[in-house]
């Protein structure tokens, strides 16, 4: 079970929100990028940025660990940015700021490192699942090539085992 985020984490979160954004179509945008279902944004689009920002919050909170997956992939997607995500943020020193707050309190909070582990433990279930994909591959042939020379040391009619060949093919 993954914990919820941090109430400093949050509250810095809603400031990123509430500073950084100037068009809430952006907002919208970004937040259905990061896995907020869009019946939620939608729910609260009329409300100001900072409130829509604690609604949502605490609409994922009631989804358990799917909403905290999402909490953290909001954040880890804003530590991300190289920039402000809204070049019109109407302050953009109050919006720099608070992004790079929510930067050192995610990486204080290990947040982003968490999120990378996912992504590494993602990975290795997908290389594990090549794995096995290519083991079951060449078990079937395994399977093919011992069945062929079943049949050519078979003494069934020549036809016969060419109908069992095109069988195998």
């Amino acid at each position: 079970m993954k914990i919820r985020v941090p109430f400093e984490v949050r509250e810095a979160l809603v400031t990123v929100c509430g500073r950084s954004f100037h068009y809430k179509d952006l907002f919208r945008d970004f937040l259905i990028s990061s896995d907020v279902p869009a019946h939620v944004y939608d729910r609260y689009s009329e409300e100001s940025k900072f409130k829509i920002a604690r609604h949502i919050l605490g609409e994922l909170d009631s989804m358990g660990d799917e909403g905290y997956r999402i909490q953290r992939r909001i954040i880890t997607n804003l530590c991300n940015l190289r920039k402000l995500p809204d070049e019109n943020a109407p302050d953009r020193n109050a919006a720099v700021a608070a992004l790079q707050k929510l930067k050192q309190l995610a990486l204080d909070q290990k947040l982003v490192v968490e999120q990378e582990q996912d992504a590494k433990q993602e990975r290795i279930r997908e290389a594990r699942r090549k794995q096995e994909a290519i083991a079951a591959r060449a078990s079937k042939t395994q399977q093919l090539r011992e069945r062929f020379l079943q049949l050519s040391l078979s003494d069934d009619a020549p036809q016969s085992r060419g109908y069992s060949l095109e069988q195998i093919l």
